[in-house]
């Protein structure tokens, strides 16, 4: 039993980061600066960055009524391999997440927009 927790942990956290890496999943900030979150069904998804140290990154999936379902985070994932790529996958993930929800793309396109008009 423990062993197939064990892999729906880590298959949800990998398809969280792939998700999001895609573009598939809208993420939006939070009331805490720097966690970003996105609505899956019933479930609110958080995800926060440790920028000095990627493996305490971490994902949270709480139900919408707010109890806290499980937080996942690189150290969980296992081996010194898998743990070193789920590092990497996180923070990919959260600057996915990141520049989705503090709307960066249009803030790019404005900054480039207004650079072109300048003479």
């Amino acid at each position: 039993m423990l062993l197939s927790v064990s892999k729906k942990i880590k298959s949800l956290f990998d398809t969280i980061c792939m998700k999001t890496v895609l573009g598939d999943l809208k993420w939006d900030k939070t009331e805490i600066s720097g966690i970003f979150q996105t609505i899956i069904d019933l479930y609110n998804v958080r995800i926060k960055d440790d920028e000095e140290n990627h493996l305490n990154s971490y994902i949270e999936v709480y139900k919408i009524a707010g109890d806290k379902i499980i937080r996942m985070s690189p150290m969980d994932m296992g081996d010194q391999h898998y743990c070193d790529e789920s590092s990497r996958w996180i923070e990919q993930a959260y600057r996915c997440a990141r520049r989705q929800a503090m709307n960066v793309d249009a803030a790019l396109d404005e900054i480039i927009k207004a650079l072109k008009k300048m003479k």
